[in-house]
């Protein structure tokens, strides 16, 4: 009687008890590893994507749906964070940190190919188009010297990259 509702979610027909794998999935990689940072499921449910400290820097893993045989595909220096699963599942974006530069990247899903397709003073939170060819994220930009918290706008770039532009103007 359970409905599949995400591919790794079911909802309750007739009061039945809720089966929410993802969370149980978290949880369990939560106990192998110290932080978790983020995890999304690929596009067909099969693997999972998430980042988490290992050796006091944020890594990006793949695992199997259910959390088994977990490998690290971040190779470069700096953190990562955020992965997202490409809607094609061809492809990790991610926000990284190094150097105190904030990016968002890409990368192929055995880690090679990285490249930052944009930069700021802080960048976050990629999410893919859904035809896989962009990404837009938040860019708080730097803090004026009157003390004023910096501006946050929300911005689309092209996998090609560091051509972004302004989704919602500045009220």
């Amino acid at each position: 009687n359970l409905i599949p509702f995400y591919p790794s979610t079911f909802l309750v027909v007739g009061g039945k008890t809720m089966v929410v794998k993802k969370f149980l999935v978290i949880l369990f990689l939560s106990l192998l590893y110290a932080t978790i940072s983020f995890a999304d499921f690929s596009p067909d449910g099969k693997q999972l994507v998430f980042s988490a400290d290992l050796n006091g820097r944020s890594h990006i893993f793949i695992s199997d749906s259910d959390g088994q045989n977990a490998k690290r595909i971040s190779r470069e220096s700096g953190n990562y964070y955020n992965p997202v699963w490409s809607p094609r599942g061809d492809m990790i974006a991610f926000e990284k940190t190094e150097g105190g530069y904030h990016y968002i990247g890409v990368m192929e899903l055995d880690g090679s190919g990285e490249r930052m397709i944009a930069k700021g003073y802080y960048v976050e939170d990629p999410a893919w188009t859904p035809d896989g060819l962009h990404l837009i994220y938040y860019k708080t930009r730097k803090p004026k010297n009157d003390g004023s918290d910096g501006e946050v706008n929300l911005f689309i770039v092209s996998l090609t990259g560091y051509t972004d532009i302004q989704l919602i103007p500045t009220p």
